[in-house]
């Protein structure tokens, strides 16, 4: 098995003969600071086949005439990670769980199915809305086996951005999270049959024994630092953009821990010469950010040694 893509990598985006984004170990770097988490007691990391994946994004649930009416399953699952099966946490089956795309003044309503073995919540990450009752209340506890019907309003000025969900069940947040429990949330009035954003949700994780690795309590209380880094549950993946196009980025960034974030746009003529990355000083940006960027790739003829800032 190859060795995987690592925490001081990311993603590529980008194409031979079509114009190129670099992004991670050519352009947009993400890189990590604190000590890696190997696993717990016998269990040893596993590396994951970083390969050369085709860009995914998570499927969108985008709301009706109003309001936005979903379930969402909480269950361990087996997905497919760089060419490797290995059993994560997810959201209906998938890492990350799905897009849930939102308008001022929606009705968000989520049935929450937990069929795992711990309890859990879904608390959202940036909206502006109520945190009592039965809305955005980070204090719930649905417990393993049952489920619980969520109603969170969003104001009609509400402001438009990228958002996230995932669990804040206290003493069990960094392990959901890491497992692979996180989902994006966008807000804005756009119809994204004309022209959708890029979702880019960056994760990291530790795989052991084919399943996310576990960790003492200590280093739990410290956070989880995974090596593998993923982009929308992939490692490395590559995404395809017309020569001189702007694509347009939202990022969340969903790891455990700290992330630093440096943004540079550079060639990439062939997905398996990557150039090194040269990242930039920037101050750390705590788990949690979200961003939106327009990428552009290099113009047709752009020379392949050159960089380009778009």
């Amino acid at each position: 098995m190859s060795a995987g893509i690592t925490r001081r990598q990311a993603l590529t985006v980008g194409a031979p003969g079509v114009g190129a984004l670099g992004i991670g170990a050519a352009g947009l770097v993400w890189t990590k600071s604190g000590s890696q988490t190997s696993g717990s007691g016998t269990a040893t990391a596993t590396p994951v086949p970083s390969g050369a994946a085709g860009w995914v994004e998570p499927s969108v649930l985008e709301s009706v005439d109003g309001v936005l009416d979903v379930t969402l399953q909480v269950a361990e699952r087996e997905v497919e990670v760089g060419g490797a099966s290995v059993r994560m946490l997810t959201y209906n089956g998938t890492v990350p769980g799905p897009t849930l795309h939102l308008r001022p003044g929606d009705l968000l309503r989520v049935r929450l199915q937990n069929d795992l073995t711990d309890p859990t919540n879904l608390p959202t990450h940036g909206l502006l809305v109520s945190a009592s009752d039965n809305s955005d209340n980070p204090f719930l506890r649905i417990g393993a086996g049952e489920s619980f019907d969520y109603e969170i309003q969003l104001p009609d000025d509400h402001p438009a951005g990228v958002f996230w969900y995932h669990p804040h069940h206290h003493e069990l947040v960094a392990d959901q999270l890491f497992g692979g429990l996180y989902g994006a949330i966008v807000v804005d009035d756009e119809d994204w049959s004309q022209e959708a954003p890029r979702i880019v949700i960056v994760s990291d994780m530790t795989v052991a024994d084919g399943a996310v690795a576990s960790v003492s309590g200590v280093k739990r209380m410290l956070g989880r630092t995974g090596e593998v880094l993923l982009v929308n549950g992939r490692p490395s993946p590559i995404l395809p953009a017309p020569a001189g196009s702007e694509q347009r980025l939202l990022i969340v960034n969903a790891c455990a821990t700290i992330v630093n974030v440096s943004h540079r746009v550079r060639p990439v003529p062939r997905p398996d010469r990557l150039p090194l990355p040269h990242p930039r000083p920037r101050r750390p940006r705590h788990d949690g950010r979200r961003r939106r960027r327009v990428a552009r790739a290099r113009p047709a003829g752009w020379p392949a040694g050159r960089g380009y800032d778009g």
